[in-house]
This record gives structure tokens, C-alpha cells and sequence, in this order.
């Protein structure tokens, strides 16, 4: 009979103490990935049904939310200062990188701008050349910025060959971006079909 009381007594005893020894082992499982987190801030925070990734915070230039792929920082001087892409936030880049001016891409893609600067000039397209070599005058009398870090700045935008066009729209999105010369027409074509264009011309 004792023995079935013990034996009763021993069942309770550990029915009570099952969901306390339950809750001391998960409240030092959670502690040690809470420790272990804390000794690693890069690692992901990791709840019940949601995953939060700690990543760095990138400046951008743009914050509109139609701006599919916000195009690289560029910066040359301008007198004293530095400046950069942003600054020309609201009208059209055209960015032309060339290892040396004498580049036949380069001096095709010159005389196609010529051909059509009229037009483009009046869309208050603004020119820009990085070149990844040697920096020289450019062969034409369209106004080009001369980018510094010329290299650097063809390594941004993905540029590898001795020849690149990047033309951003007004937004600051890249709109193309091409190792070949582009027809002055077909860059007239693809400012005409920015978003920002269509949305002036959407409104009444």
C-alpha cells in the first residue's frame, strides 16, 4: 500500500516538474542563440516564422519607387568642388567610356551624337566621358564632363571593354547600357521612352 502511495506520489511529483524542466531548458536554448547573435552581428536574427537579415545600409540617389536599377555615383570637378551625379538629378546623362580619345568606337560614337545633338540638346541631355587610360581633349564641340577616376568609374557600371555607353534617365535610373555605339537616333528613341518623359507626357 505504501508502496502505491510512493509510487503515486512520484507520478504527481514528476507530472508537476516535467513542464518546469521544459521551460528551463528553452529559456537557456534561446539563450545561447541570443549570445551567440550577439558575438556575431552578422549573422541572421531568427524568430518563430520571420527571418530578419542585418545588411549595412547603402546610400542611394534615388528613392522613387519606379527607379528599377539606380545607376552607379560618377563625380568630377567642378572648379574647387567635387561634384557628383546627383547634382544632375532631372535631366538625361549620357556617360561615353573610352580608354583614349584616339578609340574608333569612341570617335563613331562622337560623330552619331553630332549627327543628332540638336535634338538631343533639347531634351537637356548633359555629356559625360570617363576615359579608363589616357585622359585627352574630346574631338568635338558638344560640352563633355570629364569624369575623374575614369577607370573606377567603368568598373562601376560594369564596363571591361576599351568601350562603353551608359545614358541615364532624368530619375537617375540606367536606362542603357551598351559596348557598342549607339545610333544618334536610337538614343534619341530611348530618352523619348524614359519614364520620366512619359510621365510629363502623360500629364494633361
Amino acid at each position: 500500500m505504501n508502496f502505491i502511495k510512493s509510487g503515486h506520489s512520484f507520478f504527481f511529483l514528476r507530472a508537476a516538474c516535467g513542464p518546469l524542466m521544459l521551460a528551463i531548458s528553452l529559456f537557456w536554448i534561446m539563450s545561447g542563440i541570443s549570445l551567440a547573435q550577439e558575438k556575431d552581428p552578422s549573422r541572421s536574427k531568427e524568430t518563430t516564422g520571420f527571418v530578419t537579415k542585418i545588411v549595412p545600409s547603402t546610400p542611394t540617389l534615388g528613392l522613387s519607387h519606379h527607379i528599377v536599377s539606380l545607376a552607379p555615383d560618377v563625380h568630377w570637378k567642378k572648379g574647387n568642388n567635387i561634384d557628383h551625379l546627383a547634382s544632375l538629378r532631372g535631366k538625361p546623362v549620357l556617360v561615353l567610356f573610352t580608354d583614349t580619345s584616339l578609340n574608333h568606337a569612341f570617335r563613331h560614337q562622337l560623330r552619331e551624337l553630332q549627327s543628332h545633338y540638336e535634338r538631343l540638346a533639347a531634351h537637356g541631355l548633359i555629356c559625360a566621358v570617363a576615359f579608363t587610360q589616357e585622359v585627352g581633349p574630346v574631338p568635338s564641340n558638344i560640352p563633355f564632363i570629364t569624369l575623374l577616376n575614369g577607370k573606377g568609374s567603368a568598373r562601376a557600371y560594369g564596363i571591361s571593354h576599351n568601350f562603353g555607353i551608359a545614358l541615364l534617365g532624368a530619375d537617375g535610373n540606367l536606362d542603357c547600357l551598351s559596348t557598342h555605339p549607339l545610333s544618334g537616333q536610337r538614343i534619341a528613341d530611348l530618352m523619348d521612352a524614359s519614364y520620366t518623359v512619359q510621365e510629363i507626357m502623360r500629364k494633361p
